[in-house]
């Protein structure tokens, strides 16, 4: 078992490409979440640092038994990360019906 914790960076204007560095941090709680998995080893800890913004998720975001030792951190609690559960509908037009 690993010591050293896997540290996951996530931002709104981040990438579905990024490796989850500070520098180069995912765009979701999803794809954080994804990026530890694949990196962990059993029973190693695990932080994603989420910064302050809006995330629209289309679908849940699931942890299971797997995810033991993972937290998930606001950046800034001043600036809190703010988790959507449905996807933003743009373009709406008023219709008149029957009248």
């Amino acid at each position: 078992m690993s010591t050293d914790r896997i540290e996951v960076y996530v931002a709104p204007d981040g990438s579905p490409f990024a490796d989850g560095s500070h520098g180069y941090p995912a765009n979701d709680l999803a794809h954080g979440l994804d990026l530890v998995r694949r990196r962990r080893e059993p029973g190693q800890r695990a932080v994603i640092w989420m910064a302050g913004g809006e995330y629209a998720h289309a679908e849940p975001v699931v942890f299971d038994a797997t995810d033991s030792f993972t937290s998930v951190v606001a950046v800034d609690p001043a600036d809190p990360p703010v988790l959507r559960g449905s996807v933003r509908i743009a373009g709406w037009r008023p219709v008149t019906v029957n009248g």
